[in-house]
């Protein structure tokens, strides 16, 4: 296999965070060379079967051996360096992506602050898929695929925040828990449930419906999903009171809509659940005004 790479750097999205900036997939001869590299972005680095050594920081730091299917996370302005082994032949696989915003997306927390960055194990190869994906999308699709790039860049984001520590800068991506199919008692209430959002729902009632007894209804939702079927019916009425209160709608009408015996009851349920009233939540969706514009 000769030299290869494909991928692409895509023009900036302004007020898009955190943003793809570009994507990669190498393949090189790489036999007794050594790199310093430093971004002025956010970058997700990853080895395929590269064989290198890394140090980061500074000259003095130790090396490290880097092994397959490892991905570094480095925010913008690390220095590192990576050496190959003089072995004449030795393809070097890795791949990439450049992006901006990671502190919007909470990537600064998952970077050691000794060791200046974060060291994300891969057993299954799922990180190493989605940056290859982007890399494709690049390749065959370049400025029009962004979008679709974009989508497989925030799977590998959400990836890299659900992956548990283990010890300094090493992390470990988790493999996703199957999902377990509801039981016909579960969908059954569900869909009683949000059938019923703007009508008085009874316990007793619902159990009745259901031809099973209170205890049993409440026990094997809970055992199911983790939620008492009243706490899954006020869940899905604020849900729906978010949406009503983002298309204009009144407290009152929203209220009588999600089942609330008024305004004040809604609200007081709404911050209970969400952290913040109505209103305020309405208000964290608008964009911030500039300084200079218009009210």
């Amino acid at each position: 296999m000769q030299n290869a790479s494909y991928g692409h750097a895509w023009k900036r999205h302004d007020g898009v965070a955190p943003c793809l900036l570009a994507g990669w997939r190498l393949v090189r001869r790489m036999a007794g060379v050594r790199l310093r590299l430093r971004y002025p972005f956010w970058v997700v680095d990853y080895a395929f079967n590269q064989l290198e050594e890394v140090r980061v920081g500074a000259r003095g730091r130790p090396w490290h051996r880097r092994a397959p299917r490892t991905a570094h996370l480095y925010p913008p302005g690390t220095a590192f360096w990576e050496r190959y082994p003089a072995r004449p032949g030795t393809l070097s696989q890795c791949a990439y992506v450049a992006f901006g915003g990671g502190e919007a997306a909470g990537l600064g927390g998952l970077v050691h602050p000794r060791a200046r960055y974060g060291r994300f194990l891969d057993p299954e190869g799922a990180l190493g898929a989605l940056i290859a994906e982007v890399a494709r999308i690049g390749h065959e699709e370049r400025e029009a695929g962004f979008w679709k790039a974009q989508a497989a860049f925030c799977a590998l984001v959400d990836r890299l925040q659900r992956s548990e520590p283990l010890e300094d800068e090493t992390r470990r991506l988790r493999s996703p828990a199957p999902a377990a199919e509801a039981s016909s008692l579960v969908r059954a209430t569900d869909a009683y449930l949000a059938g019923h959002l703007a009508e008085p729902v009874a316990l007793p009632e619902l159990a009745e419906r259901l031809h099973v007894s209170v205890s049993t209804l409440s026990h094997r939702y809970r055992d199911e999903t983790g939620e008492t079927p009243m706490g899954r019916l006020l869940r899905l009425r604020v849900d729906l009171a978010k949406a009503l209160v983002v298309r204009g709608q009144p407290l009152k009408a929203v209220a009588e809509a999600t089942g609330f015996s008024d305004a004040f009851h809604l609200s007081r349920t709404f911050k209970r659940l969400e952290g913040v009233a109505p209103r305020e939540f309405l208000r964290g969706l608008r964009p911030l005004r500039r300084p200079g514009t218009a009210k």
